[in-house]
């Protein structure tokens, strides 16, 4: 029995496995997916080689979509206290103040973030800061009007 379990270790197949080379790809891809802007550079450099298809053949542009996730179901972060006695009336309620950002709690522990200026910019499909999970947030923009234009302010005063 131990000749058997010997031929498994002296497998000479595996001998000329460079096992260093995989190493150090996981921890390239890890330190991509771990820095946002490494992350988003990737992204941007693999989208734009994957865009020659052929014409008859549908595809699908951008990464795969885990989830579709209401914004309602994140949670909001406002300003900090510390931000605010820097800059900012400290009688104005958490809730009169809009979220700087919102987060969703991803399965591999870590989370889903996307901005205020993201959700201005009508971005839908965020990845997740850890693992490169991909959702959709749903969401409506509310446009805000100006009920005080200056043009109307003119016309009532001539």
């Amino acid at each position: 029995m131990e000749e058997a379990g010997s031929d498994l270790n002296t497998n000479d197949d595996n001998d000329d496995y460079d096992y260093d080379t995989d190493i150090r790809l996981i921890n390239e891809a890890k330190s991509i997916l771990l820095d946002p802007i490494k992350k988003q550079q990737w992204l941007d450099s693999f989208s734009s080689t994957s865009t020659i298809t052929s014409a008859k053949e549908p595809t699908k542009t951008g990464p795969h979509i885990f989830r579709n996730i209401s914004l309602d179901e994140f949670t909001p972060h406002h300003t900090s206290q510390d931000d605010r006695e820097k800059g900012e009336n400290e009688d104005e309620d958490e809730d009169d103040q809009q979220p700087e950002y919102f987060t969703y709690p991803c399965r591999c522990s870590s989370e889903f973030k996307i901005t205020l200026e993201q959700l201005e910019e009508n971005v839908e499909v965020v990845g997740c800061e850890g693992c490169g999970e991909w959702i959709r947030v749903g969401y409506e923009v509310v446009e805000e009007d100006d009920q005080h234009h200056p043009q109307d302010q003119d016309q009532n005063q001539a």
